[in-house]
């Protein structure tokens, strides 16, 4: 399925090597989280997330991700779905149905003995290793989920959540970590073509489509943004026990009338086309994507443009802000580009501080400060939440 790379829109294609540095960001799996050190008794250091949720300490190398900034103690499980309704459109056979996978993460109780979730799928791992993306081995990232918990009592909002073009869900980890411990269940869907890897229900291992020329390049883009929005709507019927296959241990635990989607990049895209399309998602965030599909309509529910400061003059966001004048809003991550919404930033920063090193090379992203960017997103997309769906 490969072909050789080309250069095209940031907004929606991550480069060859950009995404290759970014898998290996993800590449090794994570075991837990070191507590934080002590103090005297007279000032005791107070207690971390990873304390106060009980997890398992980290291997004394790997890299800590930020703690999430809610209350809630979060969970981490995978899913797999296939639509039966729906052939794959990038497969020669005509009997392949289409097919999702998820991870959700969801909040949940703080219990003794979980085990600390991977921060990257052991089969996404390998598949990433078999096609050359990923070396065997790598900078270790810890993360702050226990995986497969059984989700805290009672009915949780839900918000979908969509990667750019050539990545991974993992790779926004610490945004859906924060937004998942302030009781929100965020279901994180990789779109096979579209994600770095995806792997099937065969075991099968399949990769982003890289358009090999410009001309092919908008036809890529134009599909993949269809399709995309129609895996969001499946998933939604899933979610409401339409379709797909059980629900597992997040039966009776969603609220469906609290329902809302964010994503990057063509994700991000895809959030805001999806909330136009179909009724039970109440409000999107684009994180610095320009919107594909028809922008023509009016946009009746709420929308946030949260944009890279690169991002430039985009005449499809203009469409979106003049189509919903009481319902848009358009912000701006001061000294950003278009990779800061992920985790690479973060994790290069710690292992290749180097910003003159291989990693960075051809990298979209500002000078600010990552954690800074990584708190600014999580407080506007955290504030949009509670105004429109949470509530």
């Amino acid at each position: 399925m490969t072909s050789s790379p080309i250069r095209v829109s940031p907004r929606f294609l991550v480069s060859s090597p950009v995404r290759r540095a970014a898998l290996l960001a993800c590449s090794v799996l994570t075991l837990g989280l070191a507590a934080c050190g002590g103090g005297d008794d007279d000032h005791p250091a107070p207690v971390s997330y990873a304390q106060r949720c009980l997890l398992a300490p980290a291997a004394a190398q790997a890299f800590a991700l930020p703690e999430p900034t809610g209350e809630r103690c979060i969970g981490k499980t995978a899913f797999h779905l296939v639509d039966a309704s729906r052939p794959e459109l990038n497969t020669p056979q005509d009997s392949d149905r289409r097919e999702l996978a998820l991870k959700v993460w969801y909040p949940t109780q703080a219990k003794a003995g979980g085990r600390r979730a991977d921060y990257l799928a052991p089969d996404v791992f390998a598949g990433a290793v078999s096609i050359g993306l990923l070396p065997e081995k790598g900078p270790g990232v810890a993360v702050n989920a226990v995986a497969d918990a059984e989700p805290q009592p009672g009915r949780h909002p839900i918000v979908l959540f969509s990667p750019g073009y050539g990545g991974n869900v993992e790779a926004y980890t610490a945004m859906i970590e924060d937004l998942a411990s302030q009781g929100v269940v965020v279901v994180a869907i990789d779109h096979p073509f579209v994600s770095a890897v995806t792997t099937l229900n065969s075991g099968e291992v399949v990769e982003v489509i890289e358009p090999d020329t410009p001309e092919s390049f908008q036809a890529v883009i134009t599909q993949a943004s269809s399709t995309m929005v129609a895996d969001q709507r499946f998933v939604l019927d899933w979610l409401q026990g339409r379709a797909g296959g059980p629900l597992g241990l997040l039966q009776g635990h969603l609220d469906l009338d609290r329902i809302g989607a964010y994503g990057h990049s063509i994700g991000g895209s895809t959030a805001v086309q999806t909330l136009r399309q179909d009724d039970r998602l109440k409000a999107a965030i684009d994180l610095d994507g320009s919107v594909q599909g028809d922008t023509s309509l009016p946009w009746r529910k709420p929308v946030m443009l949260l944009l890279a400061s690169n991002h430039g003059d985009d005449p499809t966001v203009q469409a979106v802000l003049r189509g919903a004048p009481e319902v848009a809003e358009s912000v701006t991550v001061p000294n950003t580009g278009h990779m800061d919404f992920a985790d690479l930033k973060l994790i290069l920063g710690h292992y290749h501080p180097d910003r003159q090193s291989p990693p960075w090379i051809g990298l979209d992203v500002g000078p600010a400060d990552a954690l800074t960017v990584l708190r600014t997103t999580n407080a506007h997309t955290l504030a949009f939440m509670r105004a429109h769906v949470l509530r």
